[in-house]
């Protein structure tokens, strides 16, 4: 299956003129960039108790998030010093749990909390003040709001490896939101961090492969999982001029432990019996600046985790886009 895919692609990937891509990033000290993600999870939650009839859960899930990508230094071998965070964020949930839509706005000191018509405005407080500790609304206290403004400092190479990081990154410390925390793994497969590349020239048609390990929800393990890449030709994006790069990757794993919660603060001890991960592609590069422009993917994810009296079937459909909205410096692009 996936070597016709990837068979058809390289017939429309060299049939124009051939020609080598830098494939990599293009770090400029100082610039910053701002990206928006949007993703839907959608499907369904089957529990099995002894003879009882199957109950079957709706999952619903729509996040709009905004991160700021700031460029703190350059390094002699073309890597950077980056700080990511997390600007904004919207949150709709449906089916498990209830339905529930709240909206952050953040910054490092911090954050303006929205649910319906209630708003809260947090300050980090001074040295020797503390934060209140009685909850916004479920589990979500203002510490947790303030935490996710909260930048993660990653040292990364031309290619976007990530060879040292500094703090958390939001999606880890998404777990106190009701609802959300349990899917927060699923929100970007591959990690919060841009898309590694492999740092050098290739022409249209070259493939590669690249191993990443993919969070268990609910558990601190991880299981393994293989993107095959494919550059394809060159596109017009707004003002950019890109190259198309699809990925694909299909992983399955198994016997492994647990936590499911249907509720936040109630997790149930499981044992994975199977899992089986699919993701399917493209993201658009601007080689000559040297930034992502846009990624967008489908992952559909399906499992089944039981105990001695509960049997948990999960069915999941992950669409996601990435989009490049502003860049506050734009330098013209080096020749060669």
């Amino acid at each position: 299956m996936r070597r016709c895919w990837l068979l058809l692609l390289v017939g429309s990937a060299v049939g124009g003129a051939e020609q080598d891509w830098p494939v990599r990033y293009r770090w400029t000290a100082g610039e910053a960039l701002t990206y928006e993600t949007r993703t839907t999870i959608s499907g369904r939650l089957t529990l099995k108790t002894g003879t009882a009839a199957p109950r079957v859960l709706p999952v619903g899930l729509e996040v709009t998030e905004r991160v700021g990508w700031l460029v703190a230094a350059t390094r002699d071998d073309g890597g950077a010093v980056l700080q990511v965070a997390l600007t904004a964020l919207t949150v709709a949930t449906t089916g498990v749990g209830g339905g529930q839509q709240f909206r952050l706005a953040l910054t490092p000191q911090t954050a303006r909390v929205q649910q319906g018509e209630r708003v809260w405005e947090l300050a980090r407080p001074a040295a020797g003040q503390a934060l209140p500790t009685e909850p916004l609304f479920g589990e979500f206290r203002p510490a947790d709001a303030l935490a996710l403004g909260q930048p993660l400092k990653l040292t990364v190479s031309q290619g976007g490896q990530v060879l040292s990081r500094e703090g958390k990154g939001w999606r880890e410390r998404l777990a106190g939101v009701p609802v959300v925390g349990p899917y927060a793994p699923l929100l970007q497969p591959f990690g919060e961090v841009l898309p590694e590349l492999p740092g050098k020239p290739l022409p249209a048609g070259q493939e590669w492969a690249q191993d990443r390990q993919v969070p268990l929800p609910g558990s601190a393990e991880t299981y393994p999982l293989v993107l095959h890449f494919l550059l394809g030709g060159a596109e017009t994006i707004g003002p950019y001029d890109t190259v198309r790069i699809e990925f694909e990757a299909d992983a399955r794993t198994g016997d492994r432990p647990l936590q499911f919660a249907l509720a936040p603060g109630a997790p149930v001890a499981l044992n994975l019996s199977s899992l089986t991960h699919e993701v399917r592609g493209r993201l658009s590069l601007d080689p000559q600046r040297g930034r992502l422009v846009e990624q967008t993917f489908r992952a559909l994810v399906r499992s089944t985790a039981e105990s001695t009296e509960l049997q948990v079937e999960a069915d999941l459909d992950l669409r996601a886009t990435m989009l490049l909205l502003s860049a506050e410096s734009d330098p013209a692009p080096a020749a060669g």
